[in-house]
């Protein structure tokens, strides 16, 4: 089960992507099966972004959420018997949510009961993972003090109370990782057990405030990717950059 764009190898295609605030979906008869607990309406709260699909003809895929025009947000493909995964069934919603939206609290105990009647294994035995983007460049800070990320703008943060999000009054200052962040981060990975993996995005490693302060990153060469060669840039070598080349080669160990 997971929360991802629309994947055709899941069996659903993009047709369509933005805001969902307002907006109300309803659960198909399969999605009514799946979620005994609903009758039909999911409404989508504000703050809401999702991408609207459509089924790969010839999948095994079952639509469980779909829009007014009938386009799929959540669904289950089922691995065929010749899948490496066969007998595996993959739940894919298509739009996001924190924990007080309220599509994710209607549709939330659903989830749950359904993770857990398609679990091979006890719940709690269930591998987890977490996938990190842009770990190279800094990011907004959480509050302690109003329990949400004041600095959030893409999209802001609906759980800070009002006249909280964006005011720079309240905002604590933007904060990136250090070499000492990353041996904690280690060491907790062995201690817990969960791996972090890091999404295949270099933004932030190849700029120094001067050519005295750049990491060991290799920030040269070039790449093809589906016929067309993409090019390193080379270092960025800026006053206003920060200085962690500390951090980034402590990463790239």
């Amino acid at each position: 089960m997971g929360t991802c764009t629309p994947n055709p190898a899941l069996g659903v295609t993009a047709v369509s992507s933005g805001a969902l605030d307002g907006t109300t979906e309803q659960l198909t008869a399969a999605g009514l099966a799946a979620f005994p607990e609903l009758k039909g309406p999911v409404p989508m709260d504000t703050g809401t972004f999702g991408a609207a699909a459509q089924l790969v003809s010839g999948m095994a895929v079952t639509p469980l959420l779909e829009d007014s025009a009938n386009h799929v947000l959540a669904s289950v493909y089922q691995h065929p018997s010749t899948d490496t995964q066969a007998g595996v069934a993959e739940l894919s919603l298509t739009f996001n949510y924190n924990a007080s939206s309220l599509q994710w609290l209607l549709l939330s105990p659903g989830l749950i009961n359904w993770s857990e009647r398609h679990a091979s294994r006890p719940l709690p035995q269930l591998l987890s993972a977490q996938d990190i983007d842009d770990v190279f460049i800094a990011d907004n800070e959480w509050s302690s003090q109003y329990q949400c990320t004041p600095g959030a703008t893409e999209p802001p943060d609906y759980t800070c109370p009002t006249g909280v999000a964006n005011n720079p009054a309240d905002t604590p200052p933007d904060v990136q990782m250090s070499a000492a962040d990353v041996a904690y981060v280690a060491a907790w990975e062995k201690q817990t057990g969960i791996t972090l993996n890091l999404a295949f995005n270099g933004v932030g490693a190849c700029s120094a405030p001067s050519t005295t302060t750049e990491s060991s990153a290799n920030c040269t060469g070039s790449t093809p990717v589906n016929g067309t060669t993409y090019t390193d840039p080379g270092v960025d070598v800026d006053p206003s950059n920060p200085d962690d080349a500390g951090f980034v080669n402590a990463l790239a160990r």
